[in-house]
C-alpha cells in the first residue's frame, strides 16, 4: 500500500511540474518583446546591439535556421507577422566597433542565442512563443431560411 501512494505521489508531482511548463502561445498579429540590458563596459568607439530573429517552431523546432528580423539598440522590438505560423523568439547581444573609416560598424563579439522557449532566458522562466493566424474573410450570401 505504502508503495502505490509513494508511486501515484511522484506521478502527480511529475504532472504538476510538467502543467506548470507548459508552454504560453500569444496569438497576435504584431507583438512587442522587451528583455534586460545586458551588462557590458563599452569604450569609446563601441555599441552593444540586440539581434531579434524568429524560428518556426513546426519547420525549425531545433532552431538550426533562425530568420533575422532586425536589430536595435532598444531594449524590446516589435514582430509583426504576415506568415501564419508559430515562432520562437531569439536574441543575441552584439558588441560592434567603428571601422577605420570611423563610420561603418563591425560585429567584434556575439552572445549566444537566448531563446523565448527556455526558461533561461524567459523571464521567471516563463517561456513563450508567438502565434499568428490570418483572419478569414467574412461570410457573404447571407439569406434566411423558411422551412
Amino acid at each position: 500500500m505504502k508503495t502505490k501512494i509513494s508511486i501515484m505521489t511522484i506521478i502527480f508531482i511529475f504532472a504538476f511540474a510538467g502543467l506548470s511548463m507548459a508552454q504560453n502561445w500569444i496569438a497576435a498579429n504584431q507583438a512587442t518583446v522587451a528583455w534586460d540590458a545586458v551588462a557590458y563596459q563599452l569604450d569609446t568607439g563601441e555599441r552593444l546591439i540586440y539581434r531579434a530573429y524568429l524560428a518556426n517552431a513546426k519547420t525549425d523546432p531545433d532552431k538550426a535556421n533562425p530568420a533575422l528580423i532586425g536589430e536595435t539598440e532598444a531594449l524590446e522590438y516589435q514582430f509583426t507577422f504576415t506568415e501564419k505560423g508559430s515562432y520562437f523568439v531569439g536574441l543575441k547581444a552584439v558588441i560592434q566597433a567603428l571601422a577605420e573609416d570611423g563610420a561603418t560598424w563591425q560585429d567584434v563579439a556575439e552572445s549566444e542565442f537566448g531563446w523565448s522557449d527556455d526558461p533561461t532566458f524567459a523571464q521567471a522562466g516563463a517561456t513563450f512563443g508567438l502565434r499568428f493566424y490570418p483572419a478569414p474573410v467574412a461570410p457573404v450570401g447571407m439569406r434566411p431560411v423558411i422551412d
